[in-house]
């Protein structure tokens, strides 16, 4: 092949064209791949999750594996990791490690000033595990067993309405 001289220097002038043009497009792949969360997300979670559902009289929420559904959820996976970095920055303030090195009331405080701070990251991220767990909790059969509902009262539990509710 005869490569001249105009056509290597016109080559290796678009090298970096191409070079910038492969970055872009990875950046841009990026942006749309899930983000995987690593352990001490999912360990903060499980932490948090097992706060907002605790076992008592029945299985909490972690024992029934609901902190794993809504750790695997893709859409949620960046609002997880700025939440569970803005407690464990509430538990350094408090001379903890992380969040899972405070106490329960510590673990409880922070969740509290958490909500309070309104329109932010971590308000959020409570906000949706609690959705997302109490949603999921209460759909179990186990837990549906446990309460004593038949459905809609109407209209035999009131007298005014005829018809069950739509």
């Amino acid at each position: 092949m005869n490569l001249s001289r105009r056509k290597l220097l016109a080559a290796l002038a678009g090298l970096p064209l191409l070079g910038g043009m492969a970055g872009w497009a990875r950046r841009g792949y990026a942006a749309f791949r899930p983000q995987r969360t690593n352990a001490h997300v999912v360990s903060t979670v499980t932490s948090v999750v097992d706060r907002l559902i605790p076992t008592d009289d029945l299985p909490g929420a972690v024992a029934l594996k609901i902190d794993q559904h809504i750790v695997a959820k893709s859409d949620i996976q960046r609002l997880l990791a700025a939440g569970v970095n803005w407690l464990d920055a509430y538990a350094r303030r408090l001379g903890a490690a992380d969040f899972r090195g405070l106490d329960e009331a510590g673990q409880l405080a922070a969740m509290t000033a958490g909500w309070a701070a309104q329109n932010t990251e971590v308000e959020q991220m409570l906000s949706t595990l609690w959705f997302h767990s109490a949603t999921l909790y209460y759909s179990q059969p186990v837990v549906q067993q446990a309460y004593a509902y038949a459905g809609a009262p109407q209209p035999a539990g009131f007298a005014d309405f005829q018809q069950a509710p739509r």
